[in-house]
């Protein structure tokens, strides 16, 4: 999963004879970000699903059986709870999810975001809340063709210092 997520999220350093180096920075800080949520946050409130091939011999394009993933949790940060409906004490979030590159546009993604809502019905919630990078239209499909709407849109520019403009989307239900 780290090696997926660094692959899929990684944004290449400005000098390129650094970006070697900042890859392997950016790759420890998801290893560390992933460790950090496993122990400290409660089977209850977190989920890493993966999604696998059913050919065991078959394997992604870094070497890994795992094709894909993503991340849940019930959490309560306040810049998004002002968004949501008075009274929200908290949501589930949906995070990190990434698919392998030979394996896009085959039903990964919409597997894995199927199983993420799964685990936010089993915790008896009624909303999911998740980030996308506005240039990833692939993505931003997928979710407004399962009934993610936009309700909050990132200016770019320097507001952004050098991050890509993300939406904020949520569903219903």
């Amino acid at each position: 999963m780290v090696a997926l997520q660094t692959d899929a999220f990684h944004s290449p350093a400005p000098l390129a004879a650094l970006d070697g180096m900042a890859r392997k920075f950016f790759e420890a800080e998801v290893l560390s970000e992933m460790q950090k949520k496993i122990r400290f946050n409660p089977d209850e409130l977190f989920a890493s699903l993966v999604i696998e091939p059913s050919n065991p011999t078959a394997v992604s394009g870094n070497g890994s059986k795992v094709i894909g993933g993503v991340e849940v949790s019930y959490v309560g940060q306040k810049d998004i709870l002002c968004l949501l409906e008075p009274g929200t004490e908290g949501y589930c979030y949906i995070a990190s999810m990434v698919v392998a590159p030979t394996w896009r546009r085959r039903g990964a993604a919409a597997a894995l975001l199927a199983a993420a809502e799964a685990a936010v019905e089993l915790w008896d919630e009624r909303q999911a809340v998740l980030h996308v990078y506005q240039d990833n239209i692939a993505a931003v499909q997928l979710y407004q063709k399962q009934g993610y709407e936009v309700i909050l849109q990132e200016k770019g520019g320097l507001a952004a210092m050098g991050r890509r403009p993300r939406f904020l989307m949520r569903k219903r239900w």
